[in-house]
């Protein structure tokens, strides 16, 4: 019978472990258990909820700008690297 994991599914390995495997496995667990020791489980990550609200209308240049990095290889094998800023209105 597979052991159930922290991560809710359960273990085809353990069905072809030999005795020996088995035992250690058994000890592993009943020491944390005294311990008191518990794996930390992995915290979900947040949800966006509801819906994003329309971006504000752009009437006229400059009020909002985006950037971007351009990088290439010339075949002298010397890099170029570019930082672009364009007017998101014109």
């Amino acid at each position: 019978m597979p052991i159930a994991r922290v991560y809710g599914y359960h273990s085809t390995k353990n069905d072809n472990l030999g005795p020996l495997e088995k035992l250690r496995e058994l000890a592993n667990q009943r020491l944390y258990h005294e311990d008191g020791v518990v794996v930390r489980r992995r915290r979900r990550r947040k949800r966006i909820v509801g819906t994003r609200a329309p971006a504000a209308a752009l009437a006229s240049p400059n009020q909002r700008s985006s950037l971007n990095f351009v990088c290439d290889q010339m075949a002298s094998e010397r890099q170029l690297r570019v930082l672009n800023i364009v007017d998101d209105v014109t």
